[in-house]
């Protein structure tokens, strides 16, 4: 086995499964060879693989009519949820170092911030102190609108203050990852919609993040996070083409680059831990990656991954833990961000709602499909 990659089935579509396969295992080939180029492609030389999964063979007029019942029944339940089911998500804090919250994860006692007006929902949460004060941005969607801008809430003596917009540009964003450097505070948000990666900077006196620096151009980077580690600064990113899957690294000498790609893109293609969720965080002296796991829902819980290797041609880390969703609570559904300052664990649950602005929308753009 050459490469071994992890994907969800798309089991209300053949063609789009099939899609799915050939587009994203075109570049196999050449990361092989660039493996060997690198002195990297030891793999070759292990013992051959051998499976005892079951063959199958070409079937029979009855079970291509079962797959097909079952397509359609898949159909249906897939756009039945579309309509009346949207995800409706919002942001919770734990007042507990992340450590504890990881491994105390069922024992948890947390606090969420009270729900938008319905249409509406809070998600993707990192946080940053000014003070005494917890200082909490965010992803602040609006279904009617379809696009998200970059909110923030204080959150002091145990309760939240009123929720204000820090960022907001004529394209969706989300995923507000913050970190400090030498004291300033920066925000890499989540601008796929705009084809590239762009960085802001916190103004105290303003209350509000500015456009700093544009880190990638012609590069949809999904959930970007940035951190450091040995020597260089690392931006990890997917791409919007296949957000869930197909994990992208790059590498500078300075925060705020210029960055270069990594030898081997994509560095992971697993849709169970590629996706990035949230803040890296040291564990027992080992570097931890949290990462969604969307094998069953989109952001269905977050995998705790263990970075073992990770130089300019070479990237390799373990999955150690899974952790979510919050069962007892009111987003059952969902858990996939996971970001911490020194005292205080911040993260995001889902349920499913219905909600009209969804509703119209998706109806409207079935309606005017030839093939729903």
């Amino acid at each position: 086995i050459l490469k071994k990659v992890f994907f969800k089935t798309i089991d209300h579509s053949y063609a789009g499964q099939i899609d799915q396969l050939y587009f994203a295992s075109a570049n196999w080939p050449l990361q092989v060879c660039r493996d060997i180029e690198s002195g990297v492609g030891d793999y070759l030389n292990k013992k051959q693989s051998i499976t005892t999964a079951k063959v199958f063979k070409a079937p029979k007029n009855f079970n291509m009519l079962a797959f097909w019942l079952k397509i359609v029944k898949n159909k249906f339940s897939f756009h039945f949820s579309e309509l009346f089911g949207p995800e409706d998500w919002n942001v919770g804090i734990s007042e507990t170092s992340i450590n504890l919250f990881t491994e105390n994860f069922e024992d948890n006692v947390f606090q969420w911030l009270p729900q938008p007006r319905n249409g509406r929902y809070y998600a993707d949460p990192f946080g940053f102190m000014v003070g005494d004060e917890l200082h909490i941005v965010f992803e602040d969607y609006d279904y009617r609108l379809r696009r998200g801008k970059i909110s923030k809430v204080i959150f002091s003596d145990g309760k939240f203050g009123d929720v204000k917009t820090v960022i907001q540009e004529k394209f969706h964003l989300s995923y507000p990852y913050v970190f400090d450097v030498a004291g300033d505070i920066y925000c890499l948000p989540e601008s796929a919609d705009a084809g590239e990666v762009r960085l802001y900077k916190y103004n105290k006196k303003e209350d509000k993040f500015e456009f700093y620096k544009l880190l990638l151009k012609e590069f949809p980077g999904v959930d970007p996070v940035i951190f450091k580690y040995q020597d260089k600064w690392w931006l990890f990113a997917t791409h919007k083409d296949q957000s869930n899957t197909s994990l992208f690294a790059f590498f500078a000498d300075n925060f705020d680059g210029p960055y270069f790609a990594h030898t081997n893109n994509p560095v992971k293609v697993d849709v169970r831990s590629a996706r990035p969720a949230g803040t890296p965080f040291m564990k027992n002296g080992s570097l931890i990656r949290p990462a969604q796991d969307c094998s069953k829902t989109y952001g269905g819980r977050v995998a705790l991954n263990k970075i073992t290797e990770l130089t300019e041609i070479t990237f390799k880390e373990e999955t150690i833990n899974y952790i979510g969703p919050i069962k007892n609570s009111s987003y059952p559904n969902g858990f996939h961000t996971l970001s911490a300052t020194t005292d205080y664990t911040i993260f995001d649950g889902k349920r499913f709602k219905f909600n009209w602005g969804n509703f119209w929308y998706k109806l409207k753009m079935k309606l005017g499909r030839r093939n729903v």
